[in-house]
């Protein structure tokens, strides 16, 4: 027999008699909201899981995230696939000119629309900032790894970017940084030792 709140009352999380109370930053739980007529709602909660995160990292996720908390996130981080594209017989061939302006472009029609924009230091954040394309209202995630990937045999290995890391990436006011990495346990021992210390540097 299910029981019936009367209106106007809330249903408390465990331990929690007051989740208004939660320490904003340190453990506490994590809820989900949606946004009502009536302005932000709690959703049903199906998990709930104590969460220890700083307050700087809180506040990177809520800058890549729209008002009701979901990420409508887009990459442009493209290098590699966007130079076979624009010249499939010699990517190569591709010139900074040409890379930079499609990203300006597709920057400048899709972030409005975006929480959070996903970009490559080589050739899409200077620009995309510089000539104001990237909204500022619009959270800034930039990518770590070379493009594409180094093979050995038949596995992929991660390669990080030259003179680039978090603390780089947050001084150009990024609000998080994105690490592509390819990861299977059953690799052989020197492969998967070597994503993770790919993973453990960052």
């Amino acid at each position: 027999m299910s029981k019936v709140r009367p209106p106007g009352t809330r249903r408390s999380l465990p331990g929690i008699s007051d989740p208004k109370s939660m320490p904003v930053g340190q453990t506490g739980f994590a809820r989900l909201c949606r946004k009502g007529q009536y302005g932000l709602a709690p959703l049903r909660v199906v998990g709930v899981a104590r969460v220890r995160i700083s307050v700087g990292k809180l506040r990177g996720l809520q800058q890549i995230s729209d008002d009701t908390g979901r990420f409508t996130m887009i990459a442009m981080d493209q290098r590699g696939s966007l130079q076979k594209m624009l010249h499939p017989e010699n990517p190569k061939a591709a010139t900074y000119a040409e890379m930079e302006a499609v990203k300006l472009g597709v920057t400048e029609a899709l972030a409005p629309h975006a929480s959070g924009y996903l970009l490559d230091p080589e050739y899409g954040v200077a620009a995309a900032i510089n000539r104001f394309a990237l909204p500022g209202r619009t959270g800034l995630l930039v990518a770590l790894e070379q493009s594409g990937y180094e093979k050995k045999g038949n596995w992929r290995l991660t390669t990080l970017l030259d003179g680039w890391n978090v603390e780089k990436v947050k001084r150009l006011g990024a609000s998080a940084a994105k690490l592509l990495v390819f990861f299977n346990p059953d690799a052989p021992r020197e492969i998967v030792d070597h994503q993770v210390k790919v993973v453990q540097s960052i």
